[in-house]
């Protein structure tokens, strides 16, 4: 057999007070003690969430690099800049096609001149290998198939 209770709990405008009062106060008291337990395990709480920000910088590289194709260039001591069908990431993103260069920068030259009509993509293909090197500087992953030497390299447009 179930039995049902209905009960009906009358207040006056004082008690409501004293009962809302009553509940903020174990509200802020339940807070505390668990803003308290909480710091308690607050280094591994940090260890934690530092573990996941990485992990998640990671698999966001790897995504990334998987859906547009890039690839590990190769480190060389030798001074030489070679680049096989670079792309200008962002310029590849905005166009219906684009054509990859390549770039072959050897030990002996220092400055290479870049000519052209107005429109032609001198300024992107400049800023396409300078991208290129300092992907590599900051990223395992590059849009282009390279071999890149460790130095110092200023490119300017």
């Amino acid at each position: 057999m179930c039995w049902h209770i209905i009960v009906y709990l009358f207040y006056s405008n004082f008690l409501k007070a004293v009962h809302l009062l009553i509940w903020k106060d174990m509200e802020r008291a339940i807070t505390r003690d668990l803003v308290s337990h909480v710091l308690l395990f607050s280094d591994h709480l940090l260890k934690a969430i530092n573990f996941a920000a990485e992990l998640d910088c990671i698999l966001s590289l790897a995504i990334v690099a998987h859906q547009n194709n890039y690839v590990r260039p190769i480190l060389t001591e030798e001074t030489l800049l070679d680049i096989q069908n670079g792309r200008h990431v962002l310029q590849e993103m905005t166009v219906d096609t684009f054509i990859p260069n390549d770039t072959k920068i050897l030990h002996d030259e220092r400055i290479i001149i870049i000519t052209g009509p107005n429109y032609s993509g001198k300024s992107i293909y400049i800023k396409q290998v300078s991208n290129d090197y300092q992907e590599d500087s900051m990223c395992p992953f590059m849009s282009a198939h390279a071999h890149i030497c460790v130095v110092h390299l200023r490119m300017s447009v």
